[in-house]
């Protein structure tokens, strides 16, 4: 158990005595909410955006887009070595210089890109809508 978790039992117990308490229902908290995740918080992988559709939204969207990086193609390459979906592409299962060759990027644009995965994938499980439901099927 990471040192951060809570004790054993914690979270139950805090149900069982503060039933209302907002923290553990399913709603999307306010878009400027900052939830810290739980580790009890589990994503389903359907439920996570494909890797082709995810690449192509950072095209699409200003904040990603105003550096000028062209990520669309970066999706078809992964795709093409098995990646389906954004959770792949976790530290714990691919590493910086890896995903850099396969991409044949410099590794500021790798770490940009894991950046990015990390992000979508906490703003997932704080429960923050972010995608489009199209987004969660390849």
């Amino acid at each position: 158990m990471p040192p951060w978790a809570p004790p054993t039992g914690f979270q139950q117990d805090y149900m069982q005595n503060n039933p209302a308490n907002p923290q553990f229902h399913n709603a999307c908290p306010p878009h400027h909410a900052m939830p810290l995740p739980l580790p009890s918080q589990h994503l389903p992988t359907a439920e996570i955006p494909d890797i082709i559709s995810w690449f192509s939204s950072l095209d699409q969207d200003e904040q990603h887009s105003k550096d000028g990086i062209l990520f669309q193609p970066f999706g078809d390459v992964l795709q093409e070595k098995g990646f389906l979906r954004i959770s792949q592409l976790s530290p714990d299962f691919v590493k910086i210089p890896a995903l850099q060759d396969w991409l044949g990027i410099e590794v500021g644009t790798t770490i940009l890109i894991m950046q990015y995965v990390q992000e979508d994938l906490e703003m997932l499980r704080a429960g923050q809508c972010i995608f489009p439901t199209e987004m969660n099927h390849i």
